[in-house]
């Protein structure tokens, strides 16, 4: 009888063992892909801050850029080569894009010219 005793208390320890340890290894799971998701939302993030699609407007002979989602200035200038020139001191690691009759033109480091990306096939 009591060997009986003996093997089913050992039973129930290892019963309870495998239930916390099943409980750490879920919880670990969990956490990392919460962390996982925190991650990408906050490399999201990053991205959508350095990339700005640019809306240029022109009155006069002053070309006003701003960025296209949330109006933010962004620089100016009497001529386009001006108004990146603002752009290189302002935002050294960001990629401006413009789009402009049928083309995306960038405009970023390290030559900080305007340069075609993409023609848009109508």
């Amino acid at each position: 009888m009591t060997e009986f005793i003996a093997e089913f208390v050992s039973f129930c320890l290892q019963i309870l063992f495998w239930t916390i340890v099943v409980e750490v290894v879920l919880r670990l799971f969990i956490h990392s892909d919460r962390t996982s998701q925190i991650e990408q939302e906050q490399l999201v993030k990053r991205v959508r801050d350095i990339i700005h699609q640019v809306q240029v407007e022109t009155h006069g002979n002053v070309h006003y850029w701003f960025d296209a989602e949330d109006g933010e200035f962004l620089a100016q200038g009497d001529s386009v080569e001006s108004a990146i020139e603002q752009l290189r001191q302002r935002f050294p690691q960001h990629i401006f894009l413009l789009t402009q009759k049928d083309t995306i033109y960038k405009v970023s480091a390290p030559d900080w010219t305007v340069t075609p990306v993409i023609e848009i096939q109508k």
